[in-house]
């Protein structure tokens, strides 16, 4: 069953497909109309129904992708009709100058296409152009009885179609809005000075995170979420109030947490250099032996954690820039590496001022509304 309804849906494709001919296939022929009789008093004799197809297909430049608008000149042959007793050669040429008219007009519509196809109302431009422009051949031939003005057309389309060529496309332009919005996902890692470097060693982990961009800046909230090799030694953190104890030879946790702001010194279709600045805090724990209350499953943490300010620079190798169109909008998307590089100062509790260098890379993800 669900075979035979695959073939049916095939079939009826196929016959869609079929039943529309293009301008490149020649001249028109009246066994590609049907056959309908009308009234002696009839303002139509014949209709060549004929329309321009529009598809869409990427073009990759560089690392730039957008897309393409390609159009087609075709007749729908199943909604084309003629008389045949009220039709002559005369009426054909008629019909056959209306196609050639649409190819012409296509051909004006394509090149607006590749020159840039997201200029403020063109396709509507067209439509009323394209619209007006047949409906007054159509009143000025009297609908192919006046032969003379069917002849002047026929001649006027046919110079045309010989000397309009279509342009190549061109990279299209596009404004961006200012604000725009990013994600990012990767890897990090957090090397410790001393004291903290005493005990722990790199913390090596996820680093995540998600922003907004305004103009050239851009501001951010990043996480590293990592884990260290076993703890070196005993009582690498002591507090009065809470002597945890922490065990040597126990695996350690840590990572960060900060708001930074950059700004893009440099920003072209290959790369993007960043100097950054931020704030927020430095954490390092290690599960203890110690039972959570009454619960001899879960045990508590020991905890160390310090205001963190830090400062470094970004570069963002530009893998892929992509516009995209929709029915209702467009958006312009940039994905990238990020390798970042920054210094941070963390003041401990207990255990006071400590540097630590964050090395990263991570895939980035900019995105930003169009005009």
């Amino acid at each position: 069953m669900t075979l035979s309804m695959a073939f049916t849906g095939l079939s009826a494709q196929n016959l869609y497909d079929q039943s529309f001919r293009k301008w490149e296939d020649g001249p028109v022929r009246w066994n590609e109309f049907r056959v309908s009789y009308v009234r002696d008093d009839a303002k139509y004799v014949s209709l060549l129904a004929c329309d321009i197809l529009s598809e869409v297909e990427k073009i990759k430049v560089g690392n730039f992708r957008f897309p393409a608008i390609k159009t087609t000149t075709r007749m729908n042959k199943l909604a084309s009709w003629y008389d045949p007793d009220r039709c002559t050669d005369w009426t054909l040429r008629y019909e056959q100058v209306r196609f050639d008219m649409l190819e012409v007009l296509r051909r004006q519509l394509q090149n607006s296409f590749n020159r840039n196809f997201m200029e403020d109302r063109l396709q509507d431009y067209y439509d009323q152009y394209i619209t007006n422009t047949m409906q007054d051949f159509d009143r000025e031939s009297n609908y192919g009885a006046d032969t003379l003005v069917v002849l002047k057309y026929e001649e006027k389309y046919k110079s045309q179609m010989d000397t309009l060529t279509l342009i190549p496309v061109q990279i299209p332009e596009f404004t961006k809005k200012d604000w725009g919005v990013s994600i990012n996902g990767g890897a990090g890692v957090e090397k410790y000075g001393s004291p903290v470097s005493n005990g722990v060693t790199p913390a090596i982990g996820f680093q995540y995170g998600f922003g907004a961009m305004y103009k050239k800046i851009s501001f951010g909230l990043h996480g590293l979420l990592a884990w260290s090799d076993d703890l070196k030694c005993d009582n690498f953190y002591h507090d009065s109030k809470y002597d945890y104890n922490w065990t040597k030879g126990k695996s350690v946790s840590g990572g960060n947490i900060v708001l930074d702001a950059g700004y893009n010194v440099v920003d072209n279709s290959k790369i993007t250099i960043v100097p950054l600045v931020g704030i927020g805090v430095t954490f390092i724990d290690q599960k203890t032996d110690i039972p959570r209350g009454n619960n001899k499953e879960a045990y508590e943490n020991s905890e160390i954690d310090g205001f963190r300010a830090q400062a470094g620079l970004a570069l963002d190798w530009k893998i892929r820039r992509s516009l995209n169109t929709y029915l209702y909008g467009a958006d312009y998307t940039e994905t990238k590496i990020r390798f970042a590089v920054n210094g941070a100062r963390t003041n401990f509790k207990g255990i006071g001022p400590t540097y630590s260098l964050n090395a990263s890379i991570v895939f980035y993800a900019e995105s930003w509304n169009l005009k």
